[in-house]
């Protein structure tokens, strides 16, 4: 079991969302993003708010192998929402028990399971968000993962590393084992990667 520490956050990576934003826009609706370890639900709830903002149709699929976090997801509760911009916050929170509970509009646009990644099958999508995990998983559950999302990923579609998943521990640049067989770097941001041609 790939249990790796919750590294999540509002709209994390601030750069990688513009170029979410863009590719949404290509695909007929409805269109799907993944979220793959998605931790205490920060980050598929941002993708949830972007698809809204967008007026794009469509759903956010969310998964993590840890059950207490996928509680704390399905939850919905915050104590706070750094990343967020205040506007945002209206539109889309309500204040509740000395927090901040994400509305019914955008827990409504989520949907949560339990998956083990590298091992389990990945829903088909157009957007991939895979961040700050590879690095907990071996070179086989790497290789496979690499491959599932290729297979997963609707053409012109992109998988989004995060910033840990091209380092090693010692700072020296890396990519996840087998994935530039099935991806190419784009120039929009080191951290995307578009989906190679069948």
């Amino acid at each position: 079991m790939i249990d790796a520490p919750p590294v999540t956050g509002w709209f994390r990576m601030p750069r990688v969302w513009p170029v979410i934003a863009r590719t949404l826009k290509t695909f007929a609706e409805p269109v799907t993003v993944w979220s793959g370890a998605c931790a205490t639900g920060e980050e598929p709830y941002s993708a949830a708010i972007l698809l809204r903002e967008l007026r794009i149709s469509g759903r956010v699929l969310a998964s993590d192998v840890n059950d207490a976090h996928l509680t704390t997801a399905e939850r919905g509760w915050y104590a706070d929402l750094e990343g967020v911009p205040v506007a945002q916050q209206r539109v889309h929170f309500r204040a509740a028990d000395g927090g901040y509970r994400v509305r019914h509009h955008v827990r409504a646009g989520v949907e949560f399971s339990r998956r083990e990644l590298g091992d389990e099958d990945i829903p088909e999508c157009h957007v991939a968000l895979v961040r700050n995990v590879w690095r907990y998983l071996n070179g086989r559950q790497q290789e496979r993962l690499a491959v599932q999302l290729r297979e997963a990923l609707a053409p012109g579609g992109i998988l989004i590393l995060g910033g840990a998943d091209l380092l090693t521990a010692d700072l020296v640049p890396v990519v996840p084992r087998g994935l530039l067989n099935h991806f190419a770097p784009t120039a929009e941001s080191a951290a995307v990667f578009r989906a190679v041609r069948r």
